[in-house]
């Protein structure tokens, strides 16, 4: 391992004790679950980005949606064209 992957893995290991609420006692959960992540990282990485793109246009997305239902309407608030029903 070296220098550099240690002090990213203490870094973010240091980052989960914060977010877990600086519990003491778990320096040895947040040291391994963080070299798991640098880990996980680091090999993303050798395989190149992941593309984050949606596959599916939202405009397609939108075509496939069905219309609101009365139970989705806010009570008091009628939908355009539906005055009178």
């Amino acid at each position: 391992m070296t220098d550099q992957v240690e002090e990213r893995i203490r870094e973010r290991a240091h980052q989960l004790w914060e977010r877990g609420g600086r519990i003491q006692g778990m320096d040895k959960y947040h040291w391994e679950q963080a070299i798991r992540e640098i880990e996980t990282e680091d090999s993303e990485a050798q395989r190149g980005q992941i593309d984050k793109t949606p596959i599916v246009a939202s405009e397609e997305i939108e075509q496939f949606s069905p219309p609101p239902t009365k139970s989705m309407e806010k009570p008091g608030i009628q939908r355009k064209g539906t005055r009178g029903q």
